[in-house]
């Protein structure tokens, strides 16, 4: 096989890293907002795994927010890193640990305009297939529990943010995730732009003075029976109350009537009258005369004929024994 002579290598060489040059400079001297490339600052290591299922654990705060940044754009060249763009790496990376960073500077002689020269830009390692990147895009954008919509991303400063081809704006909040037309579609990161106030920790994310403790449970709700006149609760949620105050738990089913009857002596009394239905009663023995006049209870016959005679008879001699004498 013949061999490619020196001097034709070199010059293949010297041919293809030039074109590469062309293209980076291309790629990063364009407009800033719309085409944002990460074409310099630290090296890149690639992230692996999935951290995603939670949010940052962050102060709690009062109704007042502050204002959606505005757009300013690169002017000055200071590739120090600012200390509100640290203070959100270091939460981010803490809360995901699976992922990485790119970056917040770059140097002064790279080409193109970006916040990364002057410190108050962040280049977060994530892809879109990490569930890391929605959950915190996400808590960012959500409202607080007072309505303050993108309530997060207004305390920390975030001018905007680009990954997977699109770009959010905070200046452009009425429209939402646009298209992002750069040459980097940033799919292996997101890239966050801090306002000036939110580079310095001039935000209320930082000036607030709450606590890193989630807020307290809500109270519980009230109970649902009503505590009656004497203040004493109702053992159950549909029991009355009567004029003294206290609840009638059980209240009986009401009862017939029964009327009082008088047992017979040797009857016993079962309290619902003797004797009872459909029972047959028995025959009761005549009572014991003993030297008494007792008589038996019951009507009396009606006087027989040989009575009647007799007497007749007896008021005859009578009359016969007037007349002898």
């Amino acid at each position: 096989m013949k061999r490619m002579p020196l001097g034709s290598r070199t010059t293949s060489w010297v041919i293809a890293t030039s074109a590469a040059a062309m293209f980076w400079l291309a790629a990063c001297g364009q407009e800033p907002e719309a085409v944002d490339d990460e074409c310099g600052g630290s090296a890149r290591f690639a992230a692996s795994g999935s951290c995603g299922g939670v949010t940052p654990l962050v102060p709690t705060f009062g109704p007042s927010v502050d204002a959606l940044a505005s757009y300013a754009s690169q002017t000055t060249c200071d590739p120090t890193e600012k200390p509100g763009v640290v203070a959100f790496k270091d939460l981010i990376l803490s809360t995901y640990g699976c992922t990485t960073s790119y970056g917040i500077t770059r140097a002064c002689s790279s080409g193109g305009t970006s916040e990364h020269k002057e410190g108050r830009a962040w280049d977060w390692a994530v892809t879109p297939s990490n569930p890391a990147a929605m959950d915190l895009l996400n808590w960012l954008l959500a409202p607080d529990a007072y309505g303050n919509q993108y309530a997060m991303l207004r305390r920390f400063g975030i001018m905007y943010m680009i990954f997977n081809k699109k770009i959010w704006s905070a200046y452009k909040a009425d429209q939402g995730w646009r298209a992002y037309t750069g040459s980097n579609p940033h799919t292996d990161h997101v890239h966050f732009s801090f306002s000036w106030e939110g580079a310095n920790k001039q935000t209320s994310y930082y000036s607030s003075g709450g606590s890193t403790t989630p807020p307290p449970p809500p109270p519980p709700p009230p109970p649902t029976t009503t505590p009656d006149q004497g203040a004493y609760p109702g053992a159950y949620p549909d029991s009355t109350v009567d004029a003294g105050g206290y609840p009638d738990a059980y209240v009986p089913p009401p009862t017939q009537p029964t009327v009082p009857t008088t047992p017979g002596p040797e009857q016993p009394n079962t309290g619902a009258g003797w004797p009872p239905p459909n029972t047959p009663t028995q025959p009761q023995p005549a009572p014991h005369l003993r030297g008494t006049c007792a008589l038996a209870p019951g009507p009396l016959a009606p006087p027989s004929l040989g009575l009647v005679a007799g007497l007749l008879l007896i008021v005859a001699l009578r009359r016969r024994r007037r007349r002898r004498r």
